[in-house]
């Protein structure tokens, strides 16, 4: 690859590796959340509630998370 070509090909490879980043610290910072809730002795519930607060997600999100990554934790 030469040039433009190369350009555009480094720009995207930057991007996704950036978008990587990001959503491997976001789910983290999940993981973390959950674990901590589940340390603490507190109900799925709270933790849902603070997975809504902290990280901006809905109510299914919320669920879908803790499904996903509580199970990782325990």
């Amino acid at each position: 690859m030469s040039g433009m070509g190369q350009t555009i090909y480094d720009r995207g490879m930057e991007k996704g590796i950036e978008q990587g980043m990001e959503k491997g610290i976001e789910q983290g910072v999940m993981q973390g959340i959950i674990k901590m809730g589940y340390d603490l002795g507190l109900p799925d519930s709270e933790i849902i509630k603070q997975l809504q607060a902290q990280l901006g997600a809905s109510l299914q999100k919320a669920h879908e998370y803790l499904e996903k990554f509580g199970k990782q934790t325990v």
